[in-house]
């Protein structure tokens, strides 16, 4: 891993004032959580430790005192390979409404770009669905201040089809079609 961002483990709940459960990631701006982080079975986190981190080149490995990942059995080590580029704010000037706009490239074969727009701050959710509903990621799940943000996705783990993304804020919902092409 070479992103420049540094990633920390332990014992916590929160990041910066955003949910990070044991795990996040510092930009150096703004601590981010890892996907849903580390947890205990039944959601119960006041247990749940990270105490090891580990980077490779696909991704970053966390090993600890925990029995879920997410949503995800994980018997005290974890992986997390989707998160890299993860939201980034690529103009601070406040949109006159909330939009998503449509991914680019679509198709796309590995990855490709999400754009949305935050005309104030918000509890902000970034999720990935498949052709059946099933949610397949969340790429963003904390508040974000008001401008326009691209998260770059990378299905590299996935196989060809149609998913969805939505964008949900307290104040708007929307979703859009994009295409997998191996």
């Amino acid at each position: 891993m070479n992103d420049n961002k540094i990633y920390v483990g332990g014992q916590f709940t929160t990041a910066g004032g955003n949910a990070a459960f044991s795990i996040a990631m510092w930009d150096g701006t703004t601590w981010h959580p890892l996907g849903k982080g580390i947890n205990q079975a039944n959601n119960f986190v006041a247990i749940a430790t990270v105490y090891s981190l580990l980077g490779s080149p696909d991704g970053l490995y966390a090993g600890g005192q925990f029995t879920h990942a997410g949503d995800k059995y994980s018997n005290m080590i974890a992986h997390y390979s989707d998160f890299t580029t993860g939201v980034e704010l690529i103009n601070t000037q406040n949109p006159e409404d909330f939009s998503l706009s449509q991914n680019y490239p679509n198709p796309f074969n590995p990855s490709t770009k999400i754009q949305f727009a935050l005309p104030k701050e918000s509890f902000t959710k970034l999720e990935i669905f498949n052709a059946i509903g099933e949610k397949v990621s969340t790429l963003v799940s904390e508040n974000l201040s008001a401008g326009i943000y691209e998260y770059e996705w990378n299905a590299k783990e996935l196989s060809s089809g149609i998913y969805f993304y939505r964008l949900i804020t307290d104040k708007f919902s929307g979703i859009k079609k994009m295409i997998l092409l191996r």
